[in-house]
């Protein structure tokens, strides 16, 4: 986006953010039509992720996304656009556009059958979450990460349902020294229920990983687990299970995995989120084997009306077989959002990222503090 461009989408974005067109979102042909403006501004200690020599920055984010929705009885569809851009007061060769999108369809023709649909695209110059960030190459580089998700239940009975499943995932970094990688996935779900409070789950993916240039590795996933309903607004997902994997040296190995979620909608004000993962398995970022374990929690409660206050934390370490590199993260979030008016709202938010790795170039510490206003019309 050209520098003259760039300051024509701020000036709008600004404009409408402000003086909002309309309250509410278009509607025409049973379809939603709703627009959301974001400005703000905040701080970066180290915009560039580096171990060294790092550069500090205050900058701004101008966006705009709109969403086509499309309700119905038996379906739901809906499809999202949106354009962000970074702009740097001090190093203006950091300053970026990002790019996202998202769809989701899902159709029941019967009350026995549920099709879902869901597809992402992201492209951008940081990660989007600490498990994104969780064992990649440091540093800033711009990516582009498309994901294909669909599914297919049918409930046999009230006891007894089957899911089946493909995802695909495309991953291209900007940096010439990583490479581009594929991944394809077919899934096998089955749910057995024990009564009104408890699930019985197993489990089959067969995942095909493929970076160019280089070779591919096959993971083979074999679990079982449980739901189990605590409480009216408790329950806890578990899953226990093995990783055989054919890996890019074309050597097998097996891996233990292990997850467990509890999710808790304490009242109408407050949910909580806790959740651990134990895994070896193969990820998008390197052709290598990665063993892992990570924890992680949010909160979100609403302390009033119009203020809402959340956080997150995130703790993981991780190793890859053939390079023995060593990653540890820890990652913060929290933020507060305040309804200054119908469809305005105002936030701040600090996020804090810090990353210790027995590659040297690898660690880094990463504080942000951000401030803004976003409009809904």
């Amino acid at each position: 986006m050209s520098q003259h461009h760039s300051v024509g989408f701020v000036v709008f974005c600004i404009l409408i953010s402000v003086f909002p067109l309309q309250a509410e979102a278009v509607r025409f042909s049973g379809n939603e039509l709703s627009f959301t403006t974001d400005v703000h501004t905040g701080y970066d200690d180290n915009v560039t992720s580096a171990s060294t020599d790092t550069v500090g920055d205050a900058y701004s984010q101008v966006s705009f996304a709109a969403k086509l929705e499309r309700p119905s009885k038996t379906s739901k569809a809906w499809i999202q656009a949106g354009i962000r851009q970074d702009i740097y007061f001090g190093h203006s060769e950091f300053n970026n556009t990002a790019f996202n999108a998202a769809l989701h369809a899902d159709a029941q023709p019967s009350k026995y059958d549920l099709f879902k649909l869901d597809h992402t695209f992201v492209h951008a110059d940081e990660s989007q979450s600490f498990d994104d960030e969780f064992g990649r190459n440091n540093g800033r580089y711009s990516y582009i990460d498309n994901r294909i998700k669909a599914s297919y239940k049918r409930e046999f009975s009230e006891d007894f349902a089957l899911i089946t499943g493909y995802e695909n995932r495309i991953y291209n970094p900007s940096r010439s020294s990583l490479r581009d990688s594929m991944q394809n996935s077919v899934a096998l779900q089955g749910d057995w229920a024990m009564g009104t409070h408890t699930t019985l789950r197993g489990f089959y993916h067969l995942t095909h990983h493929d970076f160019d240039p280089g070779t591919v590795a096959w993971v083979h996933q074999l679990a079982g687990g449980v739901r189990r309903l605590i409480t009216k607004t408790l329950y806890l997902d578990t899953r226990l299970g093995v990783n055989w994997i054919r890996d890019f040296q074309d050597d097998s190995q097996a891996g233990l995995i292990f997850d467990a979620q509890l999710t808790n909608e304490l009242t109408d004000q407050t949910q909580t989120l806790l959740q651990f993962k134990h895994e070896t398995t193969v990820n998008s970022s390197t052709p290598d084997v990665f063993e892992s374990w990570r924890i992680q929690g949010g909160l979100k409660h609403d302390v009033s009306r119009r203020l809402q206050a959340s956080a997150a934390a995130f703790y993981g370490e991780g190793e890859y077989d053939r390079t023995n590199l060593k990653d540890q993260l820890v990652g913060a979030r929290i933020g507060v959002e305040y309804e200054v008016a119908e469809d305005i709202d105002a936030s701040l938010g600090y996020n804090l990222t810090v990353v210790d790795s027995t590659g040297a170039s690898r660690s880094y510490t990463k504080n942000r503090i951000l401030f803004g206003v976003k409009a809904k019309f």
